[in-house]
């Protein structure tokens, strides 16, 4: 099989995702590629590599007849069997109805927009949505929660709809080891309104500066959450984004991972946690009570007090958190290794070539 996967969206945890996907689908199918250039072939283990230069800070990048005449080329010479569209990019809304004589799988990472996207931001995303859900012959969403909210507007679409937890990624992989646990809570993501961190803060204060916490992440805090935030006394904030070397240690080193978002579609962080038996507190949204299962606790959203009950529970019972770090672990091992991604995805690959017209 001839599998063409497009990722043109290669900034952060999206450019790592891409790139960990990839070399696990190179060892079961001759694999090209089309990305930014940012992202080398060899990165990717690919037989070819269409490298073009996309960058959001300068949205003239975006506009260019040339770049959709080579994906066009490149594509016709490549000749797949299959072309995986990876990640969000408004030139997927043109790449959606030139390539639609080959067999197109999407990603839909967001079928709703977070609270706060600007209406630029929606509207492309609109526009992204609509044509992926014409001219594709299967989607592909990180959680049943996803896969209902498209289906509750677009019920004829159901069946087109696969469910694929992601994965830990290669990046995020720390040598194994036990680590000294030198951290209460860690936090770290882009800072959005939408992940909460306001409400972690308030949290904190109920518990009266009771627990360590690390905050990591880029973003302005106060264009997020407004100038009234306040950081408590007992957190510590990188506000940069870290190499994922030294985010894993970060990681490994914490006692808990906590996600206070007012609203989610599919995280990896999760995943991230599980991987170094970290037990996790999350809110009620998205993914989260899927990936969660029985290695952390669930929490209602907006609710600080909720919150900040759940931190104190589990940090002040030693047996409880042992518990649930065994239960991460296992949970990440039955459903999130790269092996099990790559083996449902295969299956996908195949069952969408093989499907007739």
């Amino acid at each position: 099989m001839k599998l063409l996967v497009i990722s043109l969206c290669t900034t952060g945890v999206m450019r790592e995702h891409f790139i960990s996907y990839c070399r696990c689908f190179s060892k079961n199918v001759g694999l090209y590629c089309i990305t930014n250039d940012n992202v080398s072939n060899d990165e990717l283990n690919a037989k070819e590599t269409l490298n073009l230069y996309y960058k959001r800070q300068k949205k003239t990048s975006y506009f260019s007849l040339s770049k959709i005449r080579k994906i066009k080329k490149f594509t016709k010479t490549v000749n797949p069997d299959l072309v995986y569209v990876f990640t969000p990019h408004p030139v997927n809304i043109l790449i959606a109805r030139f390539l639609r004589k080959y067999k197109l799988i999407f990603q839909v990472h967001d079928p709703v927009p977070h609270s706060k996207t600007s209406f630029l931001d929606k509207l492309v995303l609109r526009v992204q949505l609509k044509q992926y859900y014409k001219y594709s012959d299967k989607l592909i969403v990180a959680g049943e929660v996803l896969k209902n909210q498209i289906a509750e507007k677009h019920s004829k679409l159901k069946n087109k709809i696969s469910v694929v937890p992601f994965a830990m990624l290669d990046s995020l992989r720390a040598e194994a080891g036990e680590r000294p646990c030198n951290t209460d809570l860690l936090f770290y993501g882009r800072i959005e309104y939408y992940k909460g961190l306001d409400i972690l803060f308030e949290a904190l204060d109920i518990l009266g500066n009771k627990y360590t916490c690390f905050v990591i992440g880029k973003g302005d805090l106060y264009a997020a959450y407004g100038n009234d935030v306040k950081i408590p006394a007992n957190v510590t904030f990188i506000n940069e984004y870290i190499p994922d070397g030294e985010l894993a240690e970060k990681i490994a080193a914490s006692k808990i991972v906590v996600l206070p978002y007012r609203d989610a579609t599919g995280s990896m962080t999760v995943v991230q946690a599980y991987y170094y038996g970290k037990p996790v507190i999350a809110t009620d949204v998205g993914t989260f009570p899927e990936y969660v299962k029985d290695g952390g606790i669930i929490v209602e959203r907006e609710d600080p007090r909720a919150l900040a009950d759940s931190i104190d529970k589990l940090l002040s019972d030693g047996e409880l958190l042992k518990t649930l770090s065994a239960n991460a672990r296992r949970v990440y091992t039955e459903n999130y290794t790269l092996e099990v991604m790559t083996e449902n995805m295969q299956k996908i690959f195949e069952e969408t070539v093989n499907e007739q017209e």
